[in-house]
């Protein structure tokens, strides 16, 4: 209480940020190893996604709190607004396992983790 900064909070999202990779990581893996070896596997897939769904769910109420800090300027507004889509009811926190195994590789690439922990936020140089 009272100790949450938007430094502190963009800390959490960077753990967070690694939980999610780590779980789409693993499902991933789980999928490509599943392909011989049958049914036994879809309860781990379903355990991975639904982690990686959490993590993605927990990103987007921290990137929500941020929101909720101050008045951002335009350009990050747009940032976290743009992460919580992707992360957010729409996408990541209620895909289904082929979208979560998809999104892997794209999501460790995605754009916006440089332009999110480049700090001070203000600054950041949003190139569309």
């Amino acid at each position: 209480p009272g100790a949450e900064t938007p430094d502190a909070i963009l800390e959490q999202v960077r753990q967070k940020k690694a939980e999610l990779l780590c779980h789409l990581q693993a499902l991933k893996t789980c999928l490509a190893d599943s392909q011989e070896a049958g049914s036994s596997w879809m309860h781990l897939q379903d355990t991975y996604a639904q982690q990686a769904r959490n993590s993605a769910a927990d990103i987007c109420n921290l990137i929500q709190k941020l929101l909720a800090m101050r008045t951002w300027t335009t350009k990050v507004a747009m940032l976290l607004h743009r992460v919580c889509t992707v992360l957010g009811t729409k996408g990541l926190s209620c895909a289904t396992v082929e979208t979560l195994t998809l999104a892997c590789d794209g999501l460790a690439e995605e754009v916006f983790w440089n332009q999110l922990f480049h700090w001070p936020l203000d600054e950041v140089a949003l190139d569309s």
